[in-house]
C-alpha cells in the first residue's frame, strides 16, 4: 500500500512523498522525498497502473513522477502571460508593477 503526504516547511517549500513507507518508523529518517516544486501542492493522483504520480502546486507546475524511482519524467509550465517580455526601457510603472510583471514573467536586462 502506498502512502502519501505532503508538507511544506518553513521555507514554504512542499515536499511529496510516496512509496510503501517515506520514513523509517524505528529511526524516523526519511526514505523517500520527492522533491521539485516550490510552493503548496493542491492536487495529486496516481496513475491506474500506479507507476506515476502526477501533482499539481501552486508553482504553476504539473509535475509527473516515477513512483519506483522517484525521479521527475516531465515538468508542465503553462507560458506566463508576459513571458519574455523585455520591461527595462518602459516608462511610468511604479516598483510594484515592474515587480508584478516581473511575476508575471516579464524580464529586464541582465536577468
Amino acid at each position: 500500500m502506498s502512502v502519501l503526504v505532503n508538507a511544506c516547511n518553513s521555507w514554504g517549500v512542499t515536499q511529496v512523498w510516496c512509496g510503501q513507507l517515506p520514513w523509517d518508523v524505528g529511526t524516523g529518517e526519511c526514505l523517500t522525498a520527492l522533491q521539485g516544486h516550490t510552493s503548496q501542492i493542491y492536487s495529486i493522483d496516481f496513475s491506474l497502473d500506479g507507476e506515476t504520480l502526477v501533482s499539481c502546486s501552486m508553482d504553476s507546475t504539473i509535475k509527473i513522477w516515477d513512483v519506483k524511482t522517484g525521479a521527475c519524467l516531465k515538468t508542465l509550465r503553462s507560458k506566463r502571460p508576459y513571458e519574455c517580455m523585455n520591461i527595462t526601457t518602459v516608462t511610468g510603472l511604479t516598483e510594484a508593477e515592474k515587480s508584478t510583471l516581473r511575476a508575471l514573467g516579464a524580464v529586464e536586462d541582465g536577468e
